[in-house]
């Protein structure tokens, strides 16, 4: 392994600095922690961070917030005595800094498919006209929040997604979306 530590290459790369070498040392002490071999959206998403170099000078004016998954119905069982064999909806819900943001997965008609529905919340109020971004390695797809904070994506295919929420000043990530069937 080479001679940087983990904890330097996460500073780096929550600075924008961290180059394909680095990157491939990450990989590695993942693989020697014993750790799963990190998924290629998780590397894909790794480089864009730290290609988004900051530019010298004064720093960017958004502030990065990493929001945390605290509700997950994945993680839920259903109640004693219900059974389904249909898909169900997945609903999640993310917080920082006192927003919150809710994600609601539902399957479409397509099973290769799933629809997200969406609102974005600062201390219990909507935040109206933040900027939505969800995205893989292969594409992003960006929408604004209505009136209500809400938002909506039809027809994603599913798979590993990264979402990203611009509201005033802050830059708010969450944890990778696994939009599949639970």
């Amino acid at each position: 392994m080479r001679d940087q530590q983990p904890p330097r290459l996460f500073q780096e790369l929550s600075e924008g600095g961290l180059d394909d070498d680095s990157l491939a040392t990450l990989e590695e002490w993942f693989v020697a922690s014993g750790l799963e071999t990190p998924p290629e959206e998780a590397v894909a998403r790794a480089r864009r961070i730290s290609r988004q170099r900051r530019p010298p000078g004064p720093e960017s004016p958004l502030r990065r917030l990493v929001a945390r998954l605290i509700f997950d119905t994945r993680a839920q069982p259903l109640p004693a005595g219900v059974r389904t064999s249909a898909p169900r909806a997945r609903r999640m819900l993310f917080t920082t800094d006192g927003y919150d943001v809710v994600v609601q997965i539902v399957p479409e008609k397509s099973p290769t498919h799933v629809k997200i529905f969406g609102q974005i919340l600062a201390g219990g109020t909507p935040v109206s006209g933040a900027a939505v971004r969800v995205g893989r390695v292969d594409n992003v797809l960006e929408l604004v929040t209505d009136p209500d904070g809400e938002f909506r994506l039809a027809e994603l295919p599913k798979g590993l997604y990264w979402m990203e929420v611009t509201a005033a000043d802050e830059l708010i990530e969450l944890s990778t979306l696994g939009l599949a069937d639970d």
